[in-house]
């Protein structure tokens, strides 16, 4: 029986399962990088058509406040992001990619790129859609 027409076989155990997989390869791929995560978190940043907050940003990633917090820290003393304060509120700052984070980004993007490929390597366009709205 398909694990997904297995109703006692977590759902959950799947994505896991999928999601460390996908996360090993493009990390193998990244070893030559000083920052081993958070890759995402810099093609979000950079992405992002305007300045972005770190409260915008957790909530486009889906971490809370605490996490995010953590993670910027992190990329902040690695060197790849700074805090810079949002002049219309005191309270929030804007994060923005650092000249070395600005250098590595088309090695992340190739990366997701190309374990992309791999993972969907003869799924259909139409099966490709039917996913995404199944997923969405």
């Amino acid at each position: 029986m398909p694990l997904l027409q297995n109703k006692h076989y977590p759902l959950g155990k799947i994505f896991a399962t999928l999601t460390k997989q996908y996360v090993g390869v493009v990390s193998e791929q990244l070893k030559h990088l000083d920052l081993e995560r958070y890759w995402y978190v810099l093609l979000r940043i950079s992405e992002s058509e305007n300045p972005i907050t770190q409260k915008e940003l957790g909530e486009c990633i889906g971490h809370d406040k605490t996490s995010m917090v953590r993670i910027i820290d992190y990329l902040s003393k690695m060197g790849y992001v700074k805090r810079k304060q949002n002049k219309d509120d005191r309270r929030a700052y804007f994060i923005v990619l650092t000249p070395k984070a600005e250098i590595i980004l088309p090695d992340i993007m190739a990366a997701f790129e190309t374990m992309n490929k791999a993972a969907l390597k003869g799924i259909k366009n139409q099966q490709l859609e039917c996913l995404n709205d199944c997923l969405n």
